[in-house]
C-alpha cells in the first residue's frame, strides 16, 4: 500500500536529502562566500564607525594629535 502522495516514506526522505545536497552544492560553487561577505561588511562598518567617532571627537574638541 502506497501512502498519499505516491511516494514511500524513504523515497520522500531521499528526495528531500537530494534537494538539500543540490542546494549546498550550488552554494559551494557560488562566488558569494558568506565569510568573505561578513568580513567585508564588518570592515566597512568599522570604517564608518571610526569616521563617525572622529567627527564626534572633533565636535567635542577632544581631538588630540
Amino acid at each position: 500500500m502506497t501512502p498519499r502522495g505516491g511516494l514511500q516514506p524513504l523515497d520522500r526522505v531521499s528526495a528531500l536529502v537530494t534537494a538539500v545536497r543540490s542546494g549546498r552544492a550550488a552554494l559551494a560553487e557560488s562566488t558569494l562566500d558568506p565569510l568573505s561577505l561578513l568580513e567585508r561588511g564588518n570592515s566597512r562598518a568599522n570604517q564608518i564607525a571610526d569616521r563617525t567617532l572622529d567627527d564626534v571627537r572633533e565636535l567635542m574638541g577632544t581631538v588630540y594629535a
